[in-house]
């Protein structure tokens, strides 16, 4: 099992919960580019290395993909 949080302000919110890492990177992807105000100013290589990372900090906050409980911090 697989989730994307959001987390900001020390509360969490679970923005998806999907079987698979396939999935769990395209709502990564579109919870950062809908959570994070300069998404598109990341070059396909700061992308890349996000998805590796499964987690991008930003202003108060991080969103990360949680896998079978565990956070990739």
């Amino acid at each position: 099992m697989f989730k994307v949080i959001i987390e900001k302000d020390n509360e969490k919110e679970i923005y998806s919960e999907v079987d698979n890492i396939d999935e769990a990177e395209r709502d990564f992807l579109n919870a950062v580019e809908n959570t994070i105000s300069n998404f598109d100013d990341y070059t396909s290589d700061d992308i890349d290395e996000m998805v590796y990372n499964q987690y991008e900090y930003f202003g108060r906050g991080v969103i990360y993909i949680e896998t079978d409980g565990l956070d990739p911090f």
